[in-house]
């Protein structure tokens, strides 16, 4: 008998511990949104970009899924872990709190480290600074897929204005649907991106930061 409830407690330790450091916590100090608009030919896309991110750690982000007819979505993004968790929103008034967040489903991601990998690898991106006032920064950005290429397939205008925390990688991805992006171009201070103007592929894509809020939101799931 004593070894059966040694072994049957070992059990439900092994299975509560695997379900306890299975779990995963994060931390979100900045909602952010930025719209964009992109014309091709006399075809012109608009699109609202919102994130949850954390300054502090930018291996993962949340991203903010605006519904229409339907309640609002939320959709956390944690790629070193290749795994996406999915929230409903029942609440966008702000400040937004950890209980404005239902809990619906978490997907398995399969190789995304290697894509990421791959894409890092094969992506030339070059950032010359054109001016700053100690305020505001400007940049010429562009993308070639050799380091000693002069055909760029993406060139950029960036506007960046120094901030108390290092958000320029949300602005970044968005502009250059690039994650790891901000590991290819370093920024003299923390920065913050406000605007920019792209060409690529016959396109040209404006992006403006529309919102920037603090917020305290810690989510273990």
């Amino acid at each position: 008998k004593d070894l059966l409830m040694k072994i049957f407690l070992s059990a439900i330790f092994c299975f509560v511990s695997s379900f306890l450091f299975s779990q995963n916590t994060y931390h979100f100090d900045y909602y952010l949104g930025y719209t964009s608009e992109i014309k091709r030919n006399k075809e012109i896309s608009s699109n609202e970009f919102y994130s949850l991110i954390n300054s502090k750690n930018q291996s993962y982000k949340a991203k903010i899924i605006k519904g229409e007819k339907t309640r609002s979505g939320v959709m956390i993004a944690d790629y070193p872990n290749d795994i996406l968790y999915y929230f409903d929103l029942k609440n966008e008034n702000f400040p937004l709190k950890n209980e404005d967040f239902i809990y619906v489903k978490s997907e398995k991601l399969k190789n995304v480290k290697k894509q990421f990998e791959d894409e890092f690898n094969n992506r030339v991106i070059t950032a010359v600074p054109l001016y700053n006032d100690g305020i505001i920064f400007n940049y010429e950005i562009k993308e070639s897929k050799k380091a000693d290429s002069k055909k760029y397939s993406t060139k950029a205008l960036v506007s960046f204005h120094k901030y108390k925390d290092d958000l320029a990688f949300v602005g970044l991805e968005n502009l250059l649907d690039f994650y790891g992006v901000k590991k290819k171009i370093s920024l003299p201070e923390n920065m913050i991106l406000t605007s920019a103007t792209s060409e690529f592929d016959g396109a040209t894509k404006s992006l403006e930061l529309k919102v920037i809020e603090p917020v305290e939101i810690i989510f273990t799931v």
